[in-house]
């Protein structure tokens, strides 16, 4: 029993206290770092879903709405209801205005999944030849902030006499 007693080889209480408090400061440290990540998740959340709602829209416009809407200002000088956002040619983009005519491009705006779409569609081809290609810009804001998320971009392939 003696032997036991005699024994120095533990800690001191002492010792105890300061590698107890040093396991609370890093651990207390390292708790700070877990909002930081949810905030971060949240954040990269968002984005992937305004470039998915934005790819959306501009495979809409690329296959569905800009030929016709490219063809119908291409083959009508005066057209009747273009720009309307009632026209049913634009029924799959969803417009909540009128097409807004600038001078340098189209202006088009959807509301997805509470996001606010911004497509602009130029006016001009950057290349004519058999083909057109018109150049598409998809600009996703968040809706209740206005917090730009994303841009895309893209083009419409029109070719002369149709789609």
């Amino acid at each position: 029993m003696e032997k036991y007693l005699k024994n120095h080889n533990g800690l001191t209480l002492l010792e105890v206290l300061l590698a107890f408090s040093i396991l609370t400061i890093v651990f207390i440290a390292f708790l700070t770092f877990f909002p930081q990540i949810g905030t971060f998740n949240q954040i990269t959340d968002e984005k992937m879903r305004a470039v998915n709602v934005a790819k959306q829209q501009l495979v809409i416009v690329q296959n569905d709405f800009g030929p016709k809407f490219i063809n119908n200002l291409n083959t009508n000088p005066q057209p009747t209801n273009i720009y309307d956002q009632n026209n049913p040619y634009y029924i799959s983009l969803n417009l909540i205005e009128d097409i807004d005519v600038d001078e340098n491009y189209y202006l088009l705006l959807t509301k997805r999944q509470g996001l606010l779409i911004s497509i602009k569609i130029n006016k001009e081809p950057e290349l004519s030849d058999v083909r057109k290609l018109y150049k598409v810009e998809a600009t996703v804001v968040q809706d209740d902030d206005s917090r730009e998320l994303t841009k895309l971009y893209g083009y419409i392939v029109y070719r002369n006499g149709g789609n």
